[in-house]
């Protein structure tokens, strides 16, 4: 790999991570009034078969790309696949407590339904998130000359965290780029893993 000099990481800016984390509390908000609600069938479309399952589905898969995003501005951990781990974990624990919180409102009950279908819009947003964010690095790339050029500002490739230029990692096996963190930590792609067990034998 083909390493460059590079200063310590720098946080984002305070307002950038406070509004992060006042959505993330203005959204947890809602989703607690939502269920909250004595009468959810009222809302129209409510009877539809399935229909409730689809927005528990669609309001958690919310909450946790809105937690995903506000960890990668305040965690000092830089791992991607941790933080996502650790906003999936945040987001389901949340939807069980809110279920237990229904047990005490009028007409209303905990399920194990809603629970799974809380969780299957946790686990899509899980499971897309590193997908969406390597496709549109590589887009952004792309646009910017491709593997050869680094332009101003790039986003590493493995936990997301904003790199300057020159300081980073770019590795010879995907010509991806990596912060000093993820390097440090081994948190690279399978091509590097892969390129680097190669080169030891």
């Amino acid at each position: 790999m083909n390493t460059t000099q590079r200063s310590s990481p720098r946080m984002p800016p305070r307002s950038r991570v406070i509004v992060a984390w006042m959505g993330v509390a203005v959204y947890g908000a809602g989703v607690f009034a939502l269920s909250a609600l004595s009468n959810p069938s009222a809302i129209p479309g409510w009877n539809i078969p399935h229909f409730d399952k689809i927005c528990h589905a669609i309001a958690y898969a919310g909450l946790t790309w809105l937690l995903i995003y506000a960890l990668t501005l305040t965690s000092t951990t830089r791992a991607l696949p941790r933080l996502i781990l650790m906003a999936a974990i945040l987001a389901v624990c949340y939807g069980v407590l809110n279920e237990f919180h229904q047990l005490f409102r009028p007409r209303r009950s905990a399920s194990i339904a809603d629970i799974g279908a809380n969780a299957a819009g946790v686990g899509l947003v899980a499971w897309s998130w590193p997908r969406i964010q390597r496709r549109w690095l590589s887009a952004v790339r792309s646009r910017k000359g491709g593997t050869g050029c680094m332009p101003r500002a790039e986003y590493c490739y493995s936990c997301g965290s904003e790199i300057e230029r020159y300081e980073f990692t770019e590795c010879k096996a995907c010509h991806e780029y990596f912060c000093e963190d993820c390097v440090n930590e081994e948190e690279l792609c399978d091509q590097c893993c892969e390129a680097a067990t190669q080169e030891e034998v």
